[in-house]
Parts: structure tokens; sequence; C-alpha cells
């Protein structure tokens, strides 16, 4: 294999296969005692590889929610539809927050001229929940008299401090107060992003390329960096884009899958480092989860030399949410069953930084021969290593070279 490494010039190595899978699948399953009842949701993971769900469970209406984690499996917790679970331990859904940690749970209160309870959608590092609740004791299933709604353990409950014309309700909210939400209702959902420091606010629609989309923007996801993760109806054979917005940079449009598949991309989750998860679709309308990173493009998450672990039968059907460290969670189905899943990123391992194999390190000629390599020449000493020095399954690639760099100058890989 080094050989064969150490021949390939930049253009041509950059389509090979992953070495070796990057995940490990775990399938998050229901309560059911029987392996073929019932069915369980995956919606939300946290950095530290907290999972928060919902799953049926036998003599049971409904689906009692749960955290997750590979120490204890599913815990039932004291909320229904969990949406969200902080870095902190809140686990937020309808009419609920909960402390995983304190077990103290929160049964938020309807504000003046509300009614019902609220709903949550996201909560941040400093215990501020968002969400939306009814304006109307009546049934409004279109959600058009629905208004946004925050609470925190401080300040308790209350609407949004500024006006929004129309807004509904927020979904999300990061760790510097900014969050997304949606305008109208159901279903003319239109998204926007605002400050709840300021009231500063943007319509995602207004934002967009000009002949992009001839409908309205949705907001379905936002970073620390308040990057924020859209979708729009697409124009002709193009049903649906996503797309990240900046306020610093802009619209960037995420390529579509290629050959195989239908020209759509479905955006659901995206984090700091803007890996974006979400869902691919074939002619047949079969949907597929996939993650995107501008490194690799866009990868059918199905694909088991990829995903180690997937049993037989078994869709990944689409990504929900990713962590900080990596870490997917979404939903899938084997036959008619539904159930969570979780896929836990392999630690990468770098190679020595003796790359030369001169015995001599660290030794600046080791970035000399592995600079000669990557960019397609040769190996000095004849006995230089393989370029993919952080073992990732890529090469040539930049990440490799800033692996290098990070050991050489005594950091981790």
């Amino acid at each position: 294999m080094k050989l064969i490494l150490t021949a390939c010039g930049v253009m041509t190595c950059t389509a090979l296969a992953h070495a070796q899978p990057q995940y490990d699948f775990i399938k998050i399953d229901s309560w059911n005692a029987n392996p073929l009842a019932g069915e369980a949701f995956a919606w939300d993971v946290s950095d530290s590889g907290v999972v928060c769900g919902e799953a049926t469970m036998d003599n049971r209406i409904g689906t009692p929610g749960f955290i997750w984690t590979q120490a204890l499996g599913k815990v039932e917790i004291p909320v229904i539809h969990p949406k969200e679970v902080s870095n902190a331990g809140l686990v937020v859904g309808l009419a609920a927050v909960y402390d995983i940690n304190t077990h103290q749970a929160w049964s938020p209160p309807a504000l003046p001229g509300t009614y019902y309870s609220p709903s949550f959608g996201g909560v941040n590092e400093a215990g501020l929940a968002v969400g939306t609740i009814s304006g109307c004791s009546c049934s409004d299933s279109g959600g058009v008299t629905n208004v946004p709604y925050l609470w925190d353990a401080e300040g308790g409950p209350r609407g949004l401090p500024f006006i929004i014309p129309n807004a509904r309700g927020l979904s999300r909210v990061n760790n510097s107060g900014v969050a997304i939400g949606w305008l109208n209702g159901w279903q003319a959902n239109e998204g926007f992003v605002t400050d709840l420091n300021t009231g500063a606010f943007t319509v995602l629609t207004d934002v967009l390329p000009q002949g992009l989309s001839p409908g309205f923007a949705r907001a379905l996801d936002i970073n620390n960096h308040g990057d924020v993760l859209g979708t729009c109806p697409g124009n002709g054979l193009v049903y649906r884009y996503t797309f990240i917005y900046s306020p610093t940079t802009g619209v960037q449009v995420l390529p579509l899958p290629g050959a195989g598949y239908q020209q759509q991309l479905s955006g659901y989750g995206m984090n700091d480092a803007g890996t974006v998860v979400g869902s691919i679709t074939s002619p047949i309308a079969t949907e597929f989860a996939m993650v995107y990173t501008p490194a690799r493009g866009i990868q059918n998450l199905n694909d088991a030399s990829l995903v180690a672990g997937i049993p037989a039968g078994y869709r990944l059907r689409v990504a929900m949410r990713v962590s900080n460290t990596g870490w997917i969670v979404g939903n899938g189905a084997q036959g008619s069953k539904n159930t969570g899943w979780v896929l836990v990123p392999r630690g990468a391992a770098c190679d020595p930084i003796d790359f030369n194999h001169d015995g001599l390190f660290p030794d600046t000629q080791d970035i000399d021969d592995f600079l000669s390599v990557f960019s397609g020449g040769p190996c000095p000493t004849g006995t230089c290593g393989d370029i993919d020095f952080n073992n990732d399954g890529l090469f040539p690639d930049t990440a490799d070279i800033e692996s290098l760099l990070r050991v050489f100058s005594g950091g981790a890989c």
C-alpha cells in the first residue's frame, strides 16, 4: 500500500476509497419485548454522547422520552417528544424542561393571552429554552395563531422582547443568544434568524441568491458561529436546495448529489465545524441518510466502507443532528420497523512523525519529505511512509499536513 501511495500524484489519489470505516453503527430500539414490535426515534446528541429521543413501550400509550448513552443505554425521562439535549444536560420537549444531572423537572406555564402548553425545540448552554405556544383556545392545526416562547429557570416564561411580524415560533438557539424560527404558520413556513439580545432579525428568503428558489426558505439549525442551515425549493429538475447562511459571508448553496440520486439535498443538522447531516433520495424516492463536509462532499451513510456494523437489511433513512465531536444521530428502518441510531466516530491515530524512517525525530527533514511525496514527488530517502498521515482514508488531503504539523509540535493527532 505504501508504494502505491507514495507513487500517486495529487490528482490521481483523490478518488481512492476509504481505507477503513470512519464510524461504528449502534441501533437504538424500542422498549417493546417483541423485537418486531414498536418503534424508536433519535432526535439529538450532545458533545458528550448523550442522545435524546422517544420510543414505544409495552402497556404504555404514546412514546415515552429517553436519553441514551453507551454506558447505560436508554433511560426514561419525564419529557414528551424531547427535541434537544444540551451539553449542560438540559432536555427540552413538549411542555417540559428536564435536567438529567439533578433530575429536576420544570413545566413552564402559558403566557397571558396564550393557551395550552409550550412546545420547545431548542435550549442553549445558559439554559435558555425556545419554542412556540398557541395564541388561541381553538383547533389551530396550521399554527397561524402561535407565538414564540422563551423560558429559563431564572427569568421564567416570556415572549420575544421585540416585534417580528408574523413570527410563530423559535426552533433552536445558540450559546450567543442567536435563534432561528419561522413565520406565518406550519404550511407557509418561512425561516428567520434573530439576535435575542438586540432584536435584529433576517428573513432567510430575502438573502437567497436571485432566481435560486420560487418559494420560502426554511431555517433548520444554527451553530455557535451564527451560521444558519436552511433549505428552499428548487427549480426545474431540482426539488430542494440546502444552504448555509452566514451574516458575514452570505449564502453558500451546498452541492447536489451525483448520479443515481434525485437532484435534491435535505439538510437537518449542522455543527460548529460546518458538517451537515440530512438525507438524499434515490430516483424511486427511497431516502438515505447523508453527511456533508467540504473535504469529502456528500456521503451516503449506508456505505459499509464508511460505517461499520449496519445490520443486514437496515437502511439509515435520515440523519438529524451532528455533535461538535462528530457523533451523528438519526432514524432508520429494518423492514417496516423504525428505530433510532447513533454513529460513533472511530478515533484517528496518526502515523509516527519519523515519516522518512531515518530514525531522527522530530526532524524538519520529515516535513520536507512529506511535502515532496504529498505533491507527487519522490521520497528522498526511498523509505517514506504513506501520505494519509491522520489515517482518515482521504489522501491527498490538507488535513494530513495540518495533523503532521500538530503532532510535530507536540500536539494531539
